[in-house]
């Protein structure tokens, strides 16, 4: 019963609970939600549903638990985050099924003893909690495989956890104390994709066991327009005088030198000379980070100084944002070309600082007369050594045993390695053989060796220091495709490339295409589009199509600022087999997709900062086609943490609504919203009715469950996989299946086998992509298909092209698509074929959802 010490509002809410706990035991019902109710108790009675799987208790003001929680035997997940506790019953040890426990943003500071019975834990989230050690009664929990202890006290990490045999994730961002580089943590998340438990404790013990030097370097970007004088500003630096006639940068110029600056030994300095062209500026979002200082250079070339200042520091704000503690780099300002008078960059300054603080400083700059580059001044030299000094992660620790590693690596001539070669060196070099994966995963974060690839079905599987891969993807953007035509071949790449091996021009490409710059173009081999390189100007037929005079459209906008120019090639990458019947309606910012007879235009407008969505054709078919779209933006924008992207939706002509709004008042179960429409006057609409228009209602509701489905494919498939990925996110957009996974998933330097493994055994449905290459895997094979065999799991296969699968009694058990068991490639056209594939797919996830 409520005591006379809860206030009135915690009084009702825990009369709400025992009305809950006591619905729930009538009906019998697996799971129970008391989330949200200011709950200051538990009401013992929770004891009673010793059927119950999952409770849900967040965001209450509990501060202790009653012992009657232990009597709830079949309990799997348990959520208590956003509490008050301060300790947990012995009682807890019961849960001999609980698989996860949240118990994140409370007060605990130890576990009980008993917390180490829960044998089936897999999942414990202790983030935001007090806690200065890894609990000891953890050790008991070997079936552990994701921990996050991000924002605790911890100072240091226990031996034990490497013995934990499933241990996958270890989350501790947000942990200064042990000294750890953030490239090597990661940021604060949750989504388990990074990082590596593995990497990180390798990383910490080498630490401690070998012990530390400094890291001391330093990645420093020029950045600014073409023409403005980034690479004569490094000549300068590095004491070359000035160059008259110096070819403007093509992709990135990587420079190294050391440089003197206070709190120890002298710094390694990675300068990073970037193509000032419009047509490379959606790239540079790959490389901006955090962990680097900035050098804008300006001129007053056409008297842009003040819209480029802006233009290049919100790219920055939102680019290289900590997501962390959203601090940003400094950047230093460099006013060059300042002793010409007709080119002097006039800016506000202060009102520039003011917007933008991490501003480290302003320097006039002249690289013609040498302008703020004399020794004994305080020029461009000298307050770069003292930004430089000022960084504490520029002398952040590395393991002694690796440094000679790093060090070779980092000099090396070549510009890539076979990962076997990678393995002997730095094995010969001092790195222990059972830690290289680690190390390559660690140069990889600090940018001194890249690591794309770590399938062994992916053969080009190399190690590529920084400027082979920026400076290829650069010049074959660039240059690959003739002039005024996006598509690209392999001999473009020959031309641009003529030097490199066949493999890497093809791996040239295989990049391109992991970047979202690129994607195979249907029906022909070997021919890529190149949506960046498509033409500026917007098609005929557009605003007759979808224009503000067309009645009745569905329309969804974006406000971004900035709006990257990155996002509508990559988002026709992404969605590109819904315009491949409509490529004459493909341009460098904008796309028509279409879909079971609705039809959407996805545009972006720079001058506005605004990405658009309009939707014609069968009003039935518009709500899957408009989720496709806003869940592929919204993908695009979240890549870049610094983004905030404010979507809203035309609910009548001219009125526009937040949807973040409307979806808010759907779950709080309020039917209508005032709208002022553009008459002035005040209506009320049906939220769930609006909503309905660009979502359909199973994919907006969470509580429904959905099918997890896994991908195995042959590499030279990758297309047909693509295809595949394509028409599944349709089915998501209409919220009838959950996560689709492939090894493509697969994060730079993960352990791939290990992870390929864990997301067969969690599919609910395995499409395995039948072929001659993937028949004759011994990974498929031996690995994929055993595992799926093993584990009776749902299987459709897929026969791609002749081949005999028939000699694989278990493919013959299942259903073996297309259903005329004429083979996927052998339709002409193709999408004839997936139709059939899809139609089937449908069946199967509507029965694993009925089950």
């Amino acid at each position: 019963m409520p005591t006379p010490d809860m206030t009135p509002e915690q009084q009702e809410a825990y009369r709400t609970a025992q009305e809950r706990i006591e619905a729930c035991r009538r009906s019998g019902q697996p799971g129970l939600s008391l989330s949200n109710l200011a709950l200051s108790a538990l009401p013992p009675a929770i004891g009673q549903l010793s059927a119950l799987t999952e409770l849900y208790l967040q965001s209450n003001q509990l501060s202790a638990l009653p012992p009657e929680i232990g009597r709830l035997p079949a309990l799997t997940v348990l959520y208590l985050s956003g509490n008050q506790l301060v300790a947990l019953p012995p009682e807890i040890g019961r849960l001999a099924a609980l698989k996860v426990l949240s118990l994140s943003e409370n007060q605990l500071r130890t576990l009980p003893p008993e917390i180490g019975q829960l044998s089936a834990l897999s999942v414990l989230l202790l983030d935001d909690n007090p806690l200065a050690t890894v609990p000891e009664e953890l050790r008991g929990c070997q079936a552990l495989e994701n921990i996050s202890l991000e924002n605790t006290k911890l100072t240091r990490l226990p031996g034990w956890l490497r013995e934990l045999p499933k241990l996958t994730h270890l989350l501790v961002a947000g942990n200064a104390g042990l000294g750890l580089p953030p490239e090597v943590v990661g940021e604060r998340r949750h989504d388990w994709g990074e990082p590596d438990a593995r990497q990180i404790l390798d990383y910490y013990f080498s630490l401690r066991e070998q012990g530390e030097r400094p890291l001391n370097e330093v990645k420093l970007l020029f950045l600014g327009r073409g023409g403005a004088g980034k690479t004569a500003t490094v000549n300068r630096l590095l004491g070359r005088g000035f160059v008259p006639g110096t070819k403007e940068t093509v992709g990135i110029d990587i420079t190294d030198w050391k440089m003197d600056c206070p709190g120890g030994e002298a710094v390694t300095v990675h300068g990073w000379d970037f193509a000032g062209q419009t047509v490379t500026h959606g790239l540079h979002v790959f490389f901006l980070s955090q962990r680097s200082v900035y050098v804008l250079v300006l001129s007053g070339r056409e008297d842009t100084a003040g819209e480029d200042a802006e233009y290049w520091l919100k790219l920055m704000e939102a680019y290289a944002r900590n997501a962390e503690d959203g601090e940003v780099p400094p950047v230093l300002v460099a006013l060059n070309k300042w002793e010409n008078g007709e080119q002097r960059p006039l800016v506000d300054r202060r009102g520039l600082e003011e917007k933008y603080p991490f501003i480290a400083g302003w320097v006039e700059t002249d690289c013609r007369t040498g302008l703020g580059y004399t020794s004994g001044a305080v020029g461009l030299p000298d307050r770069l050594r003292e930004v430089i000094g000022q960084r504490q992660w520029v002398r952040a620790a590395f393991p002694k045993g690796w440094h000679d590693a790093k060090e070779h690596f980092s000099k090396m001539k070549e510009d890539y390695l076979s990962f076997g070669s990678f393995q002997a060196l730095a094995v010969e070099k001092g790195v222990e053989p059972e830690k290289v994966r680690s190390f390559a995963r660690t140069l990889h974060q600090l940018g001194i060796a890249l690591n794309f690839a770590e399938d062994e079905r992916l053969k080009d599987t190399t190690v590529l220091n920084p400027h082979w891969v920026t400076g290829t993807i650069y010049k074959v953007l660039r240059e690959g495709p003739r002039p005024g035509d996006a598509v690209l071949t392999l001999d473009h790449v020959a031309e641009v490339l003529p030097k490199e091996e066949p493999h890497m021009r093809a791996f040239a490409v295989e990049l391109m295409r992991r970047f979202d710059l690129a994607f195979p173009l249907p029906e022909r081999d070997n021919a890529w589009l190149v949506p960046a390189r498509l033409p500026e100007e917007q098609p005929e037929g557009i605003a007759e199509g979808f224009g503000e005079g067309v009645a009745g459209a569905t329309r969804v906008r974006f406000a971004v600022n900035p709006l990257p120019k990155m996002i509508l090639p990559g988002f026709i990458t992404r969605t590109h087999i819904l315009s491949d019947d409509l490529p004459k309606w493909r341009w460098v910012n904008g796309v028509v997709l279409a879909l079971d007879g609705a039809q959407a235009l996805v545009r972006a407008d720079h001058a506005d900062r605004m990405v658009s969505i309009t939707l014609t054709g069968k009003p039935e078919a518009r709500p899957t086609l408009a989720s496709l779209c806003r869940r592929e933006l919204a993908s695009l924008f979240d890549a870049i943490p610094g983004l905030e992207p404010k979507e809203e939706m035309e609910v009548r002509p001219g009125a526009w609504t937040p949807v973040a709004l409307m979806e808010e008042l759907e779950r709080d179960n309020q039917e209508k919203l005032p709208v002022l429409l553009a008459t002035g006057k005040v209506e009320m609409v049906q939220v769930r009715t609006e909503l309905d228009r660009i979502r359909p209602l199973a994919a907006r509701d969470e509580g429904v469950w959905k099918p997890s489905i896994f991908i195995s494919y042959a590499h030279r498939d990758s297309r047909m996989k693509d295809e595949l990925v394509m028409r599944l996110k349709i089915m998501q957009g209409a919220g009838l299946v959950g996560e689709v996974w492939h090894d493509r998933m697969l994060e730079p330097g993960e352990e791939w086998s290990a992870k390929i493994e864990d997301k067969l055994r969690k599919a609910d449905l395995v499409i395995l992509l039948v072929s001659t290459p993937a028949l004759a895997s011994d990974y498929i094979r031996q690995q994929e298909m055993a595992l799926t065999f093993s584990l009776a799991k749902e299987m459709v296969p897929v026969v791609l092209e002749p081949c005999q699968w028939q000699l694989v009694p278990e493919l013959k058990k299942g259903q073996v698509l297309p259903t005329d068991a004429k083979p996927l490639r052998s339709y002409k056209p193709q999408t004839a074929g997936w139709h059939i594939v899809m139609e089937a797919l449908h069946k199967k996830v509507a029965g694993l959802k009925r089950r």
